[in-house]
């Protein structure tokens, strides 16, 4: 979607549109995108993005009608300024056996003249997070081996490793939490970022408190059946175990609603990213049913540690799935939950880097094998696992004598980092391997 109204944006500053011979779009996607881009809803994504609609803003009620609206008239609204001809069977193409360059998740948009040839065009490649580059940008990273896209702006404290951070801490006497808000509001007062968290709180917590109404989240043609009621306030009504279970039990309610959602093509907080959005809420929200009360106000250290963990993660191996398999989804996810969890519960620098450190160790190795390219199969039971183990996780490191942990987060990242090149390409969000192949013939 983003980088879809990237491209009109600068095909608009161009004065692109002013060209005479322009007649309307073409959009190419590649490699992964193309292989399991319906089931994850790519394909709505980027039609959206050339009607100018951005994932914050989208009216989600009203995607649908838009979407129809666009076969209907075979016409396209681009960027909300002037409707053009638009077939999509034609002008939205899913290149299933190419892989562009840079990256296994590339587009390409194209301005067409009446004869369809092309005027203009613009690579970017989705490199996990709702993360998008240009190819440039990607060129670019490739040269200059320290350079950095989205360092637009003078950091306070650069690091680009949990050593770098670790140090720095100790340096300035600092928590992991404090350095992060110095370098995302320098200069700020504490009221600014605990309004930018209260929004990103609200959001996570709206992924829930939507699911909770709805009857069915998705009808896809071929789907599986798994996951495809709503999940209800009272999800184990016939599962007679105990208030022993109870925590688990709203642990798991809360990361299957929230990955309903995402499989259902509704508004999630990409954190890490959309195949792993039910971790991270899950685990926040355990904290505060059942935690808060003897650790209060803590979830802004909880969001800070976590983020803390995925800049050090994107930067040295990957948070994508079609690069480095589902370890680098729910992987990072469970690390990151597990590190914000200990944070919010008053554990050390060392016991946060540890937490992290174990969440990423037991995810390690874990494929992307979609079911029919859906987030379905596994995706959404594995949000609950990848919760369930960051807790876990959490409560490993705050028992464990600090700095005694054997295995620190570079070295743990490093491996990841290299068991995703290793792994085969089928088994890296492309449905073709895995689960995905032995169930193909069930669809």
């Amino acid at each position: 979607m983003k980088a879809a109204t990237q491209f009109l944006e600068n095909v608009k500053s161009k004065g692109i549109f002013e060209d005479p011979n322009f007649y309307s779009v073409r959009s190419d996607l590649y490699g992964s995108l193309a292989l399991t881009g319906p089931g994850h809803g790519t394909d709505k994504a980027v039609l959206l993005g050339l009607m100018g609609e951005t994932p914050e803003t989208v009216d989600i009620k009203g995607m649908d009608k838009m979407l129809k609206k666009i076969k209907d008239t075979k016409k396209i609204n681009l960027l909300g300024l002037n409707e053009y001809p638009f077939l999509e069977k034609e002008q939205l193409v899913l290149n299933k056996t190419r892989r562009l360059k840079y990256h296994t998740n590339g587009m390409k948009f194209t301005v067409l003249n009446k004869e369809f040839e092309p005027i203009y065009s613009e690579v970017y490649y989705s490199i996990g997070g709702g993360f998008i580059m240009s190819e440039e940008e990607m060129i670019k990273r490739d040269q200059e081996k320290d350079h950095v896209p989205q360092e637009k702006i003078k950091i306070k404290y650069k690091y680009r490793s949990m050593a770098d951070l670790q140090q720095i801490c100790k340096e300035t006497d600092k928590s992991i939490m404090q350095v992060v808000l110095e370098n995302e509001w320098p200069g700020e007062k504490k009221k600014k970022p605990q309004k930018d968290f209260s929004r990103l709180g609200e959001s996570c917590k709206s992924a829930f408190t939507m699911a909770a109404p709805r009857k069915e989240f998705y009808q896809v043609p071929k789907a599986p059946k798994k996951s495809s009621k709503v999940v209800s306030i009272t999800p184990f009504k016939n599962f007679k175990v105990g208030m022993q279970m109870e925590g688990m039990d709203w642990v798991n309610l809360y990361a299957l609603a929230v990955s309903e959602q995402n499989a259902a093509g509704c508004r999630v907080v990409t954190a890490p990213t959309n195949g792993s959005c039910g971790i991270i809420p899950a685990v926040m929200h355990y904290y505060d049913k059942f935690l808060s009360h003897q650790f209060p106000g803590k979830i802004m250290d909880f969001m800070l540690a976590s983020s803390a963990v995925g800049i050090v993660t994107k930067y040295n191996a990957s948070i994508s799935g079609a690069e480095g398999g589902c370890q680098g989804e729910v992987g990072t996810a469970c690390a990151m939950a597990a590190a914000g969890l200990t944070a919010a519960l008053g554990g050390t620098n060392l016991q946060i880097e540890n937490a992290a450190e174990i969440g990423i160790e037991h995810n390690l190795g874990l494929t992307c094998d979609p079911v029919a390219g859906l987030v379905q199969i596994p995706c959404i039971e594995r949000n609950t696992m990848g919760a369930i183990k960051a807790i876990n996780a959490a409560k490993l490191a705050l028992g464990n004598e600090e700095g005694s942990n054997r295995v620190s987060y570079d070295r743990v990242i490093k491996v990841m980092k290299n068991t995703g090149d290793d792994m085969r390409n089928k088994y890296k969000e492309t449905a073709l391997g895995g689960l995905a192949a032995e169930f193909e013939k069930d669809l």
